[in-house]
């Protein structure tokens, strides 16, 4: 387990604000421990403390979901969020991209695309960036994110 959780130090950077996947091998460690500790300790528990501590976990993470849950009711806020809670998430970045463009703010589009393109380069990022640069009329902005599109098309 503690290998497993040593991923998630941020010396590998995740991609969003959770990957359920990345807790998959850490969890077999976890679940392996808490059988251990039942089988040891189980015949000495009163059986109402697990049903209690299983609801407050329970409730816990529940309570937690329907926070995050009440983040997102729409694309635009939970990337306004995600961006003020990590001034380096790219994918936000890029969302909020698209987002402007769809509404016909293309300024504002561009803006995130740069943004985003610059904390961490991808073949979306520039996409979108040349698509704005494009709408914009700023042709050698464009061309230059076409070329780095390109490069990542390649990859």
């Amino acid at each position: 387990m503690v290998i497993g959780l040593l991923i998630h130090l941020q010396i590998i950077p995740l991609d969003a604000t959770t990957s359920e996947t990345w807790f998959y091998f850490p969890m077999i460690g976890l679940l392996g421990m808490i059988g251990v500790v039942l089988a040891i300790f189980i015949p000495r528990i009163n059986p109402t403390l697990l049903i209690i501590i299983g609801c407050l976990l329970i409730g816990s993470l529940a309570f937690r979901t329907a926070l995050r849950g009440h983040d997102y009711r729409d694309a635009y806020t939970i990337q306004t969020i995600d961006i003020a809670v990590s001034k380096e998430s790219y994918s936000a970045y890029n969302n909020l991209s698209i987002d402007y463009m769809a509404q016909g703010k293309i300024k504002e589009a561009k803006d995130y695309a740069a943004r985003s393109v610059s904390i961490f380069p991808t073949y979306a990022g520039y996409d979108n960036l040349a698509t704005a640069s494009t709408e914009l009329g700023d042709y050698v902005g464009a061309m230059q994110a076409y070329k780095e599109l390109l490069v990542y098309n390649k990859k």
